[in-house]
């Protein structure tokens, strides 16, 4: 059984995920945002004491990384998506 995400360490990864994807807008920095972004976000989960790499995490996961290298859908949220997502499957119990 996996532990449930503190209400305040869920605040710490929602201002990260829209910190990353604010700076994914810049056209240059895009690949390094991402990159750097979901390794950060990766080692935040882990803290939580989510396992991001398991079945629906680990898809959701990699479904948005591959979009956020994407320059046009960049300027999308998928950093938030992904984090709430990820969020919401934690505290369903099903991830």
């Amino acid at each position: 059984m996996q532990k449930r995400i503190s209400n305040p360490f869920i605040v710490i990864l929602i201002f990260f995920a829209i910190i990353f994807d604010a700076l994914s807008f810049v056209p240059m920095l895009n690949v390094v945002v991402v990159t750097v972004g979901q390794f950060v976000m990766a080692c935040l989960f882990y803290l939580a004491g989510v396992n991001i790499f398991k079945n629906k995490p680990a898809v959701l996961y990699v479904l948005t990384t591959i979009v956020e290298f994407i320059p046009a859908a960049a300027a999308l949220p998928f950093f938030l998506v992904q984090t709430l997502a990820i969020i919401a499957i934690s505290r369903a119990g099903k991830a």
